[in-house]
């Protein structure tokens, strides 16, 4: 709603009643006198007008006029110049005005209200058209010691005048400094038709032009503003250093008219702080337009240079950030906004709306798919609030995000998106890991169970391929995995369930091998000539401590018979003997070697080797006639090659990859 200031417009009332008594009193100085100057007044608008000569002279006067002495409306006291050219002219030259307190009150329909005045919703003069035709009759004025109150939204706001106005064109003209040490900002939200709360101080040099039924204001350099307990559409903000206000250029910075208040400002702060969002924004620039009469009342544009987040850790790195509000007629507050890393790779858009009435609001945000590089920026610089315990990781990854607001709080909720993604968490590697994750919340963390992930390799001491890891993400920062399963060496590895916190890993994971083929195991050690048939079923413990993770302990047995065979074609020096000799006996038994029972223990470290100790029971049909023995073997591997190596033939679960697809076409 347009602010109705009377038909015309009650401040240019003011100024004209004000102007025409004390012109009144000047030009009928040998007769009206007081009476005189008092009719004029309440012909002006103002029924209690009172006014007290204190001088009258040939060429000046001076009285206390109080424009409503019931509500404390005064124009103080008022000398009045002139001269004999001027007075022939029915005009003065000069109007100096020292302790004026004038009062307006803005009603909640819009409305605004002068006290002193039978009707506040008329206007004043004659007929109740101020200014109707009206040129004021004065060549200079010079307000002194005076202040206007504006009452507004539950809270007041006191301007103090000082300022020098000379006619030009039919206009006055002039500069006024403005000091306003504390103002309430609800006034001042009222006046602009948006919530604001705190307060105020304000400093600086203001340009003026006056007409009969508008005036303008256009900060000469920068208006300084400073803002204590500041709420603007009921989100708090901090603002440690005062801001610059300046008007763009050919255009004032303020317009007040019959038609309300119009505002083009270009703000710019060194910092500003969002403490409930956990944020901070540094070299802030802000243009603003405000037109309570428009179709769209409210449209700005921001640009921060430098946003953080100011969490321990920080949700995100720095950013630079540019967006806009719009407000439409009976909508609410809508906007929008983009935000990128200095790298490039990470970048946010967003957008949402606000209800000011209600302080409900929400916002979607999504995270552009970037593809990271094991040398470059990665989640612990990107999006260290959720990837600081990852490191040189590749892949892609895309993201997107809603969050809801009202006075009870804030929710939030989102899913990641992740393809081929490689790293590693602390001692632990992965590679190919696949899925789509859904957030409850995002801050703190929280990923509901159920939640599935496919991954090509894990490496905890035994390289763990093919697998999928059914797990959830706990508000006390701890994981929750409720099943994974493993595809290795043609059989099958289960986890069972268990609880580990990412940030101080600790424990014992339980991993129970079924059918595991003892053939397809040996060829991860890659030994020449050693080849075997055979099933293994068994358990492998993993122990996780921070900085370490190996597998300590695991034993498998042979669940059937199986052969073993080992007969390189150039065989290691300490195999190689002479005939008859034990080495040669023992090359000569493994041939062939037929076991009934077969134990293996495995020992191996994340980012080591994988140690295999056989301790077999068995013959060889051509060796001894059959005769049974007893062998004991011991093989290793350097992990490395057996993770290249456990890569192959990888297929991300149907399931997987389902969910994966619907990224792009569900909000979160």
């Amino acid at each position: 709603m347009g602010r109705r200031w009377g038909r015309k417009g009650i401040l240019a009332g003011v100024l004209a009643g004000g102007v025409t008594g004390v012109a009144v009193l000047a030009l009928s100085a040998h007769g009206l006198a007081e009476g005189a100057a008092a009719m004029a007044l309440r012909h002006a608008g103002f029924p209690a007008a009172e006014v007290t000569v204190e001088h009258i002279g040939l060429s000046s006067a001076r009285a206390l006029v109080r424009l409503d002495p019931a509500s404390g409306l005064t124009l103080g006291r008022v000398s009045a110049g002139w001269s004999a050219g001027g007075l022939l002219q029915g005009r003065l030259d000069r109007i100096a005005v020292s302790g004026a307190r004038l009062r307006l009150v803005l009603e909640e329909d819009g409305t605004v209200r002068l006290p002193g005045l039978p009707d506040g919703n008329r206007g004043v003069g004659e007929g109740g058209e101020p200014g109707e035709g009206l040129a004021l009759p004065v060549s200079e004025i010079l307000v002194e010691e005076s202040a206007l109150a504006v009452e507004a939204g539950g809270g007041t706001l006191t301007v103090p005048l000082r300022l020098r106005l000379a006619e030009e064109g039919g206009l006055l003209r002039g500069q006024a400094d403005v000091r306003i040490p504390a103002a309430d900002l609800r006034a001042v939200g009222a006046l602009l038709g948006t919530e604001l709360a705190g307060m105020g101080s304000v400093e600086g040099t203001v340009a003026l032009t006056l007409g009969a039924q508008e005036v303008q204001a256009v900060p000469t350099d920068c208006l300084l503003l400073a803002a204590k307990d500041l709420v603007v559409a009921g989100e708090r903000l901090g603002l440690p250093e005062p801001l610059c206000l300046r008007a763009p250029e050919e255009a004032p910075l303020l317009d007040w008219s019959g038609e309300g208040l119009r505002v083009q400002a270009l703000a710019e702060a060194e910092r500003v702080s969002l403490p409930a969002r956990g944020l901070a924004a540094e070299d802030v620039s802000l243009s603003l337009a405000l037109d309570p009469a428009a179709s769209e009342p409210l449209a700005a544009e921001v640009r921060i240079e430098t946003l953080r987040s100011t969490g321990k850790p920080a949700l995100f790195a720095p950013l630079a950030f540019t967006g806009g509000v719009r407000r439409e007629l009976g909508r609410p507050l809508s906007f929008n906004g983009r935000a990128a890393d200095a790298s490039g790779l990470l970048t946010l858009e967003a957008s949402g709306t606000h209800d000011t009435d209600t302080g409900t609001g929400r916002m979607d945000v999504r995270l552009r798919p970037m593809t990271l590089k094991p040398d470059g920026p990665g989640p612990a610089q990107l999006l260290p609030g959720y990837g600081a315990q990852v490191s040189k990781v590749s892949g892609r990854l895309a993201a997107k995000a809603r969050l809801d607001w009202n006075a009870k709080g804030l929710r939030s909720g989102g899913e990641l998106l992740l393809e081929e993604v490689a790293g590693t968490a602390g001692p632990v590697s992965l590679a190919g890991v696949n899925g789509a994750i859904r957030l409850s919340s995002l801050s703190p963390p929280v990923i509901p169970a159920g939640q599935v992930l496919a991954v090509k390799l894990l490496d905890v001491g035994v390289p763990l391929t093919d697998g999928t890891v059914t797990f959830g993400y706990g508000r006390d920062g701890r994981l929750n995995v409720e099943g994974a399963e493993w595809r290795w060496a043609g059989g099958l590895l289960r986890a069972s369930p268990f609880v580990i916190a990412p940030a101080e890993p600790r424990g014992i994971i339980e991993l129970h091998a079924e059918r595991i083929d003892l053939g397809r195991m040996l060829e991860l050690v890659a030994v020449d000539g050693l080849a075997a048939t055979g099933r293994l079923s068994g358990r492998l413990p993993v122990s996780i401590v921070p900085e370490r993770v190996s597998l300590d302990g695991g034993l498998l047995e042979a669940v059937e018979p199986g052969t073993l065979r080992y007969d390189p074609a150039e065989p290691p020096g300490f195999l190689q003997g002479d005939e008859g000799s034990p080495t040669a006996l023992l090359m000569g038994a493994l041939t062939d070697f037929r076991y009934s029972e077969l134990r293996a223990t495995l020992d191996g470290e994340a980012g080591g080797e994988l140690r295999i100790g056989f301790g077999i029971l068995g013959s060889n049909p051509a060796f001894y006639d059959g005769y049974p023995v007893k062998l004991n073997l011991n093989v290793s591997g350097a992990l490395d090659r057996i993770l290249r190596q456990s890569l192959d033939a990888y297929r991300i679960p149907d399931t997987v990859r389902d969910r994966m697809s619907e990224f792009g076409r569900k909000d979160p």
